[in-house]
């Protein structure tokens, strides 16, 4: 498959069922370098993880990373290797897990030594204590700063979820530690040919439930916005008690979740009262375009600082211009069969509104036309009344209509005709239609005074 092909999600989720095969159970060793091997705490698609002991040159406890038998491939002895790396430039963190040492088992399985946190998920402590909002928030401040801290040092995790989040209770404060940095990324040339390969060898890497929507892709390019968005799952977790998407879904319906569902506000999911700002700086996190997300972890750090001290956040809900775009994007079969029910009304109102104006237009020219002609016949009879009789015949035709009131004429016009009707009537010895057009004018005066 090329890097240009986008393969569906059955294809997806057959990938990652492959990275979650356990492969032959082979003979564990008793012990590792000058570590005993002592109790199994934990198994991931690599590696499995063994609470150890040293009796010299000191007694104490680590937590002992075997990967696993029969996979030790180049890329994963890679993987391995960068993690190994990894944690060693993150040493200085009280917040990452630290690296003892590593080496290889007498078969030539690499292991790695690291501190070993006594203690539960982040999730698991916040339901165990009972804490409270604030109290939620401030461990994820926790998790920020030293997430920040592998950020600036070019590490970013991309497989940050709860089993990676453990909370030490052994000092004078609860510590969040973060761990298994297994499949981090280096921000680096190298760290880019690394991804590169690994995407060639069609290898998704996160979680599923836990991925950002650029991890689901195989040529999503990851950075460290996938770490906020993770850290926006985990913040929805905080609010509403589950995360944003359901846990009971196929990977590939998982996939498609993440890629193109927006989940709702978290507070609609719970009873706590809390800010809306949480809402707003949950949902910026959980972005599907990591450009909208916080830029950096120190950028969401300083807006959950913002709302622990009742300022004002940078975050806002999304404008409605934006939700229409997203919602066109979802659903571009309708959205582009709506536009040409659109543009098909759009063009018959166009057309309706063209007729109504070339009506009026033409309203206006015949009503422009008849105050010409009424004028016109204004001028006349009022010419006339000053003339000889034999000049009357000229317009006597028309005193009929005027005086029927066939012709509708505005009324100042209608009084001004009667008037100039009248003289042409009386000075023509037309007494009959001289008495009617004064009558009709007398009556007309009246009315227009009355109004």
């Amino acid at each position: 498959m090329s890097l240009s092909e986008r393969p569906n999600d059955a294809a997806i989720a057959a990938l990652l069922d492959d990275l979650l095969i356990d492969p032959q159970e082979a003979e564990t060793p008793e012990q590792v370098g000058g570590w005993q091997l002592a109790e199994k705490l934990g198994e991931g698609g690599f590696g499995i993880v063994w609470r150890a002991t040293q009796q010299t040159p000191a007694p104490r406890e680590a937590a002992v990373k075997l990967i696993k038998p029969g996979i030790d491939s180049e890329e994963v002895l890679a993987r391995f290797q960068r993690e190994q790396q990894v944690l060693a430039r993150l040493a200085d963190d009280p917040g990452i897990a630290r690296v003892f040492e590593a080496g290889l088992t007498a078969d030539e399985r690499p292991y790695l030594v690291m501190e070993l946190v006594r203690g539960v998920t982040v999730t698991e402590f916040c339901t165990q204590q009972k804490l409270s909002l604030p109290d939620r928030i401030a461990l994820l401040r926790q998790i920020c700063a030293s997430l920040h801290h592998a950020h600036q040092n070019g590490v970013i995790h991309r497989d940050l979820k709860p089993s990676n989040l453990l909370v030490a209770t052994d000092g004078s404060r609860p510590q969040v530690k973060i761990i298994d940095f297994g499949i981090a990324r280096a921000l680096s040339h190298e760290g880019q040919r690394q991804l590169t390969w690994i995407t060639r060898q069609q290898r998704l890497v996160g979680t599923p439930g836990w991925m950002a929507p650029e991890q689901t892709r195989l040529d999503g390019i990851t950075d460290v916005r996938t770490d906020i968005h993770a850290l926006g799952i985990l913040l929805y977790e905080f609010i509403a008690g589950r995360a944003p998407f359901a846990a009971t879904l196929s990977i590939q319906e998982k996939l498609r979740q993440i890629r193109e569902y927006t989940p709702q506000p978290p507070s609609q999911l719970t009873a706590h009262r809390h800010a809306a700002e949480l809402d707003w700086i949950t949902l910026r996190c959980l972005e599907k375009d990591p450009a909208r997300r916080y830029a950096s972890v120190q950028a969401l750090d300083d807006d959950l600082r913002r709302w622990q001290e009742g300022l004002p956040v940078t975050a806002r809900p999304p404008t409605t211009a934006y939700l229409l775009g997203r919602w066109l994007h979802r659903h571009r079969g309708l959205a582009a069969a709506l536009l040409l029910i659109l543009l098909a009304t759009l063009a018959g109102t166009a057309a309706a509104l063209w007729q109504r104006r070339e009506a009026e237009r033409q309203l206006q020219a015949s009503l422009r036309l008849q105050e010409l002609l009424l004028s016109g016949l204004d001028h006349s009879l009022t010419t006339i009344a000053g003339m000889r009789p034999h000049g009357y015949a000229a317009v006597r035709p028309l005193l009929g209509p005027l005086l029927d009131e066939e012709i509708e004429v505005p009324p100042a016009m209608r009084l001004k005709l009667l008037e100039a009707a009248a003289a042409a009537a009386e000075n023509a010895g037309d007494i009959e239609n001289a008495r009617r057009a004064r009558q009709q004018a007398t009556q007309l005066r009246g009315k227009e005074a009355g109004s």
